[in-house]
């Protein structure tokens, strides 16, 4: 009987965050969903080693940041092997950033083929704030034509501002990530 009980209340919830608009794409402060035919890779920080993984594993209140400081012109990439061609031009940068005041950041999607980088996506980020708060932006770039081994690169630059950081490394709702075309 308890459990039926919490069963209805649960769905109660789910139809009333429906009805208010927190399962209609309006900002909720949840993820936002993904394209049907995407990747998501996630920032992933461990130690000198910072990567783009399907699934970077943080307990609990557990996270990492990457600072990021515009006086120096600090740049931090998070690196990905690509499987094969990408295939699309919508990209998604859902990152995590705080400000020691006011700092500009801006993030590149970068292909590196035989030495060669190419920019796919890029946008910029006003950060302001010494919390961690959550920044989205999904923007049309370019369908390169990529091959398994090619490197995927996020690139993120201070410039301007105070000092700052990026979440690179939380449980997958505080995480930041990048969201790709598909991969065949």
């Amino acid at each position: 009987m308890n459990i039926k009980l919490r069963t209805i209340t649960i769905e109660l919830l789910v139809i009333s965050l429906l009805i208010s608009g927190c399962g209609s794409g309006q900002s909720s402060g949840a993820a936002p969903e993904p394209a049907s035919a995407s990747l998501t890779l996630y920032l992933c920080a461990n130690g000198s080693d910072k990567e783009l993984t399907a699934n970077c594993a943080a307990q609990p209140n557990e996270y990492s940041t990457a600072n990021l400081y515009p006086k120096y012109n600090t740049t931090i990439d998070f690196v990905h092997t690509l499987a094969g061609d990408i295939k699309g031009e919508s990209y998604t940068f859902d990152l995590w950033f705080a400000s020691g005041g006011s700092s500009t950041f801006d993030a590149a999607l970068i292909v590196q083929q035989s030495g060669q980088e190419t920019v796919l996506a890029s946008a910029s980020f006003v950060v302001t704030g010494k919390s961690f708060t959550r920044y989205t932006q999904t923007v049309s770039g370019i369908d390169p034509t990529t091959t398994a081994g090619d490197i995927l690169i996020l690139r993120i630059s201070p410039t301007a501002g105070d000092p700052g950081g990026v979440i690179s490394k939380s449980v997958p709702e505080g995480a930041s990530s990048v969201t790709i075309p598909e991969i065949k």
